[in-house]
């Protein structure tokens, strides 16, 4: 049969009983045996091929004339995915899912448009009647190298088409891959010149977007700018982060990812903070140390990479070093590209353990669970898994020379039937479906009588295809080639310890499972909670995107508050004590002399200047909060209250000192020295005049303007956190009050002065002249000196309240032991002096009459 056609009943035979087959509407039987082949249709085609009368190149088709004059068109496959690999420092080649996912889900989506079965894509059911565009797989491993790549693309371009070429090698209609986009880059370029169409299962680099270069590319799977809106949104809006770090490779992938996350933190997080770091595809340990030291350096907590499988180990264990992962409060999110690293056991509190647990992926979904087409391809998957279509498949991978030994179908077993496609395959099947849809419409349009089209004409209509496919609705944008980001499902992976893991003893086990979870899914432009998300840490609460600001809050703190209370209530406690004692001694002949209301007045003032310490040492600190709602408030009445005991025990206490000097004057100072009468309330009018004025226009300071406690940012460091900040009472007009209490009170206090000078020369027993006049000469002093200094440490709470609990102390204490310890002295004195003079007294009386006594003995 391979070297001579078949007889022309036998072809129409085999073309009735194939066509009648897939086109039946059932959908895949559940009951099939392993020995039960679904891919009937390609080893079927390869043989028409392979046994045609005439092979002809039209365009980028093959048209076979088969032996009963039959003409059908070939749209041959390349599937250029990577199969293999030998890692960096590994000891052989080791196999790669996506290129065998790739196979057997291209291998499907043939078979299913070369039948007509519409059982997964309802588009595909009668298209074998429709058109007469047949379609075949050839598989090429790329081994994720851009040299290979291009190798095999150049190979596949030069392949001789003259007489219908290698009918067992044909040249390719379109190019299905790559998964890597520095490999899709690589190879797009000559494609797109040599005019073949090809498309992506996942290359998300936004750099294949350029038309110029890449004419022909497109893919089903959005690009890093499609990718880059949901890991902003997840970051902004899900974490409530606004520091992001991002380390990624140095090659078209991952150059593009990050220039797209940092576009979409832009447009759609203008306040978040993207710093990001390159490191070679091949790094050194030297790479990895110098870009985890830069994401440390920036102080963020959460970072995303965009890095291949191979990089992830060195690179996160390099992170636990220096201490950005495993750390329980440091969040690790990656994109799709380290899959096959973050799948399978660590040792037990191992750096890899450690760092990787908690960590997530992102990943576009192969389809949603539960819809007819995702369930469909499920099914037509597991049925895949029979010894006939295995072999079939197998005999089509690709083969190294190099390594003879290198088995490549061992990798096709249950297990990778199970994965159901896995990662890539359902985006596979689609873009299989999308070119063969877009090859039938091309070769409608085209007309003639050969089912042929070009390259630019079939990726137009591939760009046309609409339809519901395993991965979602396929939607391809016209002016670059990628899908619709709004058609496509976005999954975060939440990489978890299995809880339920256990050795064969039934204990915990050494080693550690570590399973995806499915926390969130994004759909419609939105992220969905779909279950817990567990963080480094094991808890679901987010860590802070940055550490906690070390703040200086500028209080008073708790040991000068406490100073100054203390001193508050000495001040006070003096008061009370020395006004206690002129009650107690005021018949005593220097307390009346002295005028007790005085001095009952200017204790009261020196009381109310004391208690000016109690609200000026509030802050929020002391209100424990810093909210307006409570501490504002209360710090703003506490506020005001100072100027108000301040200005009145001021006005008080040195009013009273003023009207009882100048009550002294009066009496003393009589040129005619005739008898006058000067009672206290003649002389307690500056008194009432001082305070009035006070009053008023504190009254108004509190009515129009009053003061409010308000917090100021002194420093920010550099993420604009306040890093220092001090509160304080404002007054957006208190000058004129000020200046106004300042004049008023500080010339209470020069006129204060002017009478005690006048007064300087009168017996102290009276007008205790000279001690108030050293308490006026402290007080003129302190104020000389504290009113500068209070200006200038205005903004330090700190200072402040020193220096106006030092200034208030000092007038309250000279003050009143100015005018009081001379009294008490000179009280005790005068007690002392009246019992010495009653003893001398009784012992010359005792003494004369002893005297007397004995004269008058001597006498008789």
């Amino acid at each position: 049969l391979n070297n001579t056609p078949l007889p022309t009943f036998l072809i129409l035979l085999v073309s009735l009983l194939s066509q009648s087959f897939a086109s039946s509407e059932t959908a895949p039987q559940q009951g099939k045996s392993q020995a039960e082949a679904v891919l009937t249709s390609l080893p079927e085609h390869d043989n028409i091929r392979r046994n045609a009368t005439d092979v002809a190149r039209v365009g980028n088709v093959d048209v076979a004339t088969t032996a009963d004059g039959r003409k059908v068109g070939f749209c041959h496959l390349a599937v250029m995915m990577p199969f293999s690999q030998i890692p960096p420092g590994a000891p052989g080649r080791v196999p790669l899912p996506h290129g065998y996912e790739s196979a057997f889900a291209a291998s499907l989506a043939a078979h299913h448009l070369n039948t007509g079965d519409g059982v997964v894509v309802p588009e595909v059911k009668g298209l074998d009647g429709r058109c007469d565009v047949r379609f075949t797989v050839e598989l090429f491993d790329t081994e994720l190298s851009q040299s290979r790549a291009v190798e095999e693309t150049i190979g596949l371009l030069g392949r001789d088409v003259r007489g219908g070429g290698d009918r067992d090698r044909p040249r390719p209609s379109a190019f299905l891959g790559n998964t890597r986009s520095a490999v899709s880059l690589a190879t797009s370029v000559i494609t797109g010149l040599a005019g073949y169409p090809q498309l992506s299962p996942i290359s998300v680099s936004s750099q294949l977007d350029d038309k110029s270069q890449h004419p022909l590319f497109g893919r089903v799977i959005p690009s890093s700018d499609g990718h880059a809106f949901p890991i902003v949104k997840f970051f902004r809006e899900e974490l409530n982060v606004r520091h992001l770090g991002i380390v990624h490779n140095n090659d078209g992938y991952g150059n593009a990812y990050a220039r797209a996350v940092l576009k979409a933190a832009q447009e759609h997080a203008p306040d978040m903070t993207v710093k990001f770091i390159d490191i070679p595809v091949n790094a050194a340990p030297e790479d990895y140390e110098g870009a985890v030291r830069f994401l440390k350096s920036t102080q963020f907590r959460h970072f995303f990479g965009a890095v291949l499988y191979f990089n992830y180990e060195p690179l996160m264990e390099e992170a636990y070093r220096q201490g950005v992962a495993g750390t329980g409060v440091h969040n690790w999110m990656f994109s799709t590209s380290i899959e096959r690293a973050m799948r399978g056991r660590y040792e037990r509190d191992s750096p890899l353990h450690l760092a990787t647990r908690g960590a997530s992926m992102i990943n576009v979904m192969g389809g949603k669970p539960g819809t007819p087409a995702k369930d469909a391809f499920e099914l037509s998957w597991a049925e895949l898994n029979n010894a006939r279509d295995v072999e079939y498949v197998a005999s089509k991978l690709p083969r190294h020379e190099d390594d003879p030994d290198y088995d490549s179908a061992a990798f096709v077993g249950d297990a990778f039937f199970d994965a159901k496609g896995g990662t890539v395959g359902p985006f596979v099947y689609d873009i299989a479906v999308s070119l063969g849809l877009a090859a039938c419409a091309a070769a409608e349009e085209n007309g003639g009588g050969e089912p042929s089209f070009d390259g630019p004409l079939h990726f137009q209509k591939v760009l046309e295809t609409r339809f519901n496919g395993v991965t979602g609705r396929i939607v391809f944008e016209e002016g670059t080639g990628n899908r619709d980001p709004t058609s496509a499902l976005f999954v975060l992976l939440n990489m978890v310890e299995d809880p339920n893991a256990t050795d064969s003893d039934g204990n915990n086990p050494t080693l550690v499972d570590i399973v995806q979870t499915r926390p969130y899914i994004f759909e419609d432009g939105q992220w969905a909670n779909m279950a817990p998300f567990l963080f480094n840490d094991g808890t679901g609460m987010v860590p802070p995107d940055l550490p906690e600001a070390s703040v200086d809050w500028n209080y008073i703190g708790g040991a000068l508050r406490a100073v100054g209370l203390a001193l508050s209530s000495a001040i006070m406690a003096l008061s009370v004590g020395f006004s206690a004692w002129t009650e107690y001694n005021r018949s005593s002949h220097v307390v009346r002399a002295s005028q007790p209301i005085f001095l009952h007045i200017i204790c009261f003032g020196v009381f109310l200047m004391g208690a000016t310490i109690v609200p000026l040492s509030f802050d929020d600190e002391a209100t424990s909060a810093r909210d307006c709602s409570i501490a504002c408030k209360g710090c703003s009445i506490a506020c005001m209250s100072v100027p108000w005991l301040l200005c009145i025990g001021f006005a008080t206490a040195f009013s009273a000192l003023l009207s009882k000097t100048w009550r002294t004057n009066k009496i003393f100072h009589n040129p005619r020295m005739r008898r006058i009468k000067v009672t206290p309330l003649d002389v307690m009018i500056p008194l009432f005049a001082s305070l009035a004025v006070n009053a008023l226009v504190l009254s108004l300071w509190t009515s129009l303007s009053p003061l409010q406690w308000k917090r100021e940012v002194v420093d920010v460091d550099e993420f604009d956190r306040v890093i220092n900040s001090h509160g304080s009472c404002k007054s957006v007009f208190y000058l004129p009050y000020v200046i106004v209490l300042v004049v008023v009170n500080i010339g209470v206090l020069m006129f204060a002065v002017h009478q005690a000078y006048i007064a300087r020369s009168i017996s102290t027993e009276f007008a205790e002249s000279e001690y108030i006049a050293k308490a006026l000469a402290v007080t003129m002093l302190v104020c000389l000196i504290a009113i500068p200094v209070m200006i200038i440490v205005t903004d330090e709470p700190r200072a402040y309240f020193f220096v106006m609990t030092s200034i208030i102390t000092v007038l309250c204490v000279s003050l009143l032991l100015f005018i009081f310890v001379p009294k008490v002295v000179f009280h005790r004195d005068k007690n002392r002096d009246k019992g010495q003079s009653a003893v001398r007294g009784f012992v010359k009386r005792t003494f004369t009459r002893e005297i007397n006594a004995s004269m008058a003995s001597v006498e008789s």
